[in-house]
């Protein structure tokens, strides 16, 4: 995992969390009513963006894992009969290919999330808004 990208991931957990303080906050002392449907939206959707980069930081570790077995077969190759290496090393790479497609899909589903729940807390103010009286 690239360090901007881990950056990045770690940088919506955190926006996620935030928001979910942020939308309990907001609700304190409030009873609950139906224009509160868009906000129980954006905290499941801020939920799953948050499950999405977890998920996807513990695949990446699989991923470094891998790769480092990888490493570890290539410096015995030589010590190691030629078709075990190759079934070995088939093997890692197969693994290390369906991580990859893993945490590409976990990157999507962390981001769509996020961005729902951010539409969602909008829907949600604008909602509060017009119920002003």
């Amino acid at each position: 995992m690239s360090q901007q990208q881990e950056k990045y991931t770690y940088y919506i957990i955190a926006l996620c969390v935030s928001a979910i303080g942020f939308s309990v906050y907001c609700t304190l002392g409030k009873s609950l009513h139906w224009s509160q449907i868009p906000l129980g939206f954006a905290v499941f959707s801020w939920g799953i963006s948050i499950f999405g980069g977890l998920k996807y930081i513990e695949v990446t570790f699989r991923i470094k894992f891998r790769n480092f077995q990888k490493l570890e077969i290539r410096a015995m190759e030589q010590a190691m009969n030629p078709g075990v290496y190759q079934l070995a090393k088939d093997k890692i790479d197969d693994s290390i290919e369906l991580y990859s497609k893993k945490s590409n899909f976990l990157t999507a589903i962390q981001e769509y999330a996020f961005y729902f729940g951010v539409i969602s807390f909008l829907i949600w103010h604008i909602f509060e808004m017009a119920l002003v009286k």
